[in-house]
């Protein structure tokens, strides 16, 4: 095998797969790079393609020709995983290959205990893999030396939420308690997760994917919340396509046992509750790739597939994307109410609107969308519990992404419309309006809409407001409404802000 001469002309193609270790593809199933050209005497097109399972446990990569070649044409080529510096740890070089027959190139090959072990910090840093292709003509020569760029991101959804078992002590074993978690705002993928005692001392999780089709890859982080709500890791979860034992429901053991909390009640089993946090991360099947010349930025493509409904997984689309216009296209759309084809009603005026943004944007609108399909399509979606201007904040909002004239009080309904209909991006925008906005005579109330729509980090930010002004708020006509709405939760706000002052006390010696 012969040594490429430092001088002779290449085209270099250097390819990043993010999230890497999320890449869901079963045996000798492939990720595609966009395809990228090569400017010769004959303008050639090639790709690369990954395989990040195989039967021996080695990901494997080759350099694929996308269109047949002149036959005349011979091209000697190196593949290579680069390290995180560039340096190469594996490669393999062909002077002359003349892919007449042949489809693709001699494989590149690394081992995944090498890749996903003692070489992980190196050869996957922030969990994307890098593999580079240089190209060159043996006979005649590159026209110029050019470098190309491509990055491929595996799409990773993330859920995080708290789980509370309350009469832990009278827990029965087999009995169990279950949780719901929610949906994300670009997914309706969701968990149903359950804890239970598997005996008299281990506990164990249980967690139900609600399609299973449609989860690629899943991981799972479980923490137990002490009462000062520290977090301790206590469980992991890691659900491969190619294990031995792929079928829901997906159980593991939690890492302490039963006893290490009922002889620790105070510090993890207040009032008869155990609190654990989730943080699941998953892959529904959908991969999203760019390649950019860095002399051309106008080569900037972007390239879309989903596999979930793709039979040919190399095959891909390409998009231009130069323009970025398209929210005041949707928004002109809107205004102009061109080619809406569905109303939304309040009990004062009605909206029309275009079905696809709506279903695209919530998931509670797709269910309500395909709910009227089945039915026949309606003209109206009647929407009764939000008044005419947050509706139409709410729909702006879902075409532009964008929120103009924020006040206190349109950032509480926008709040309430956000949890409803499902979308996260506007809930947490006018979550962290009203957090900003905090004052002694709001919080309270923004305490009781957080406990109903269960969101932990506007609770937290609340409860540390009014430890801030306590003896302001806690005698004021707002905290006795508190508790009267709801005596529960105006307790739990006095015990966090009793724990938190003793433990003030204690760290300052003075108990």
């Amino acid at each position: 095998m012969e040594t490429v001469k430092t001088d002779r002309k290449s085209f270099t193609f250097t390819w990043k797969i993010k999230n890497f270790s999320f890449c869901w593809h079963g045996n000798y199933e492939d990720i595609c790079s966009p395809t990228f050209q090569v400017h010769t005497k004959d303008i050639t097109s090639w790709r690369l393609e990954l395989s990040p399972f195989t039967v021996n446990n080695y990901i494997v990569c080759c350099l694929w020709k996308v269109k047949d070649v002149p036959s005349s044409f011979s091209v000697g080529y190196e593949l290579s995983f680069l390290t995180q510096n560039e340096s190469t740890l594996n490669s393999v070089e062909v002077s002359a290959a003349a892919f007449k027959e042949e489809l693709y190139s001699v494989p590149l090959r690394v081992h995944r205990d090498v890749v996903f072990g003692e070489e992980r910090a190196s050869l996957l840093p922030n969990d994307t893999l890098t593999i580079q292709c240089k190209i060159w003509e043996v006979e005649g020569s590159i026209l110029e030396t050019e470098r190309c760029f491509a990055e491929t991101e595996i799409e990773v959804q993330h859920n995080s939420s708290i789980f509370t078992i309350e009469r832990f002590s009278s827990l029965k074993q087999g009995e169990k308690s279950t949780q719901t978690s929610s949906r994300t705002s670009t997914t309706k993928q969701y968990f149903i997760f359950s804890m239970y005692l598997e005996d008299r001392v281990n506990m164990n999780i249980e967690i139900n994917p609600v399609d299973t089709k449609a989860i690629k890859l899943c991981k799972c982080q479980m923490f137990l919340l002490d009462a000062a709500g520290k977090r301790l890791k206590c469980g992991r979860y890691e659900f491969l396509p190619n294990a031995e034992e792929t079928n829901p429901p997906w159980v593991f053991a939690l890492s302490f046992i039963r006893r290490n909390l009922t002889e620790n009640k105070r510090q993890y089993l207040p009032n008869d509750v155990l609190t654990l946090q989730y943080e699941i991360e998953f892959s529904t099947g959908r991969q999203t790739g760019k390649i950019l010349k860095p002399d051309s930025h106008q080569n900037l493509q972007k390239v879309t597939h989903n596999v979930a409904t793709d039979n040919f997984p190399c095959s891909v689309e390409k998009y231009s994307a130069s323009s970025l216009s398209w929210k005041d296209d949707l928004l002109s759309m809107y205004i102009d109410s061109l080619f809406c084809d569905i109303k939304l009603k309040t009990s004062a005026e009605f909206f029309p609107v275009h079905s696809l943004i709506l279903r695209i944007r919530s998931p509670v609108f797709n269910d309500m969308m395909t709910a009227y399909d089945c039915e026949s399509l309606k003209e109206y979606v009647y929407i009764e519990d939000l008044d005419a201007n947050t509706v139409r904040k709410m729909i702006l909002f879902l075409y532009t992404d964008t929120l103009d004239d924020l006040d206190w009080e349109s950032a509480k309904n926008l709040y309430s419309a956000a949890n409803k209909y499902e979308i996260t991006s506007l809930k947490h925008l006018c979550s962290s309006f009203l957090k900003e906005n905090l004052e002694p005579t709001n919080c309270c109330d923004i305490l009781y809409m957080a406990d109903r729509y269960q969101d932990h980090s506007l609770i937290s930010a609340v409860q540390s407001f009014i430890s801030k002004y306590d003896k302001e708020i806690l005698v004021s006509e707002v905290w006795r409404n508190l508790e009267e709405k709801n005596s529960l939760l105006a307790c739990k706000t006095l015990r966090k802000l009793y724990v938190e002052k003793l433990a003030e006390i204690i760290s300052l010696g003075l108990l």
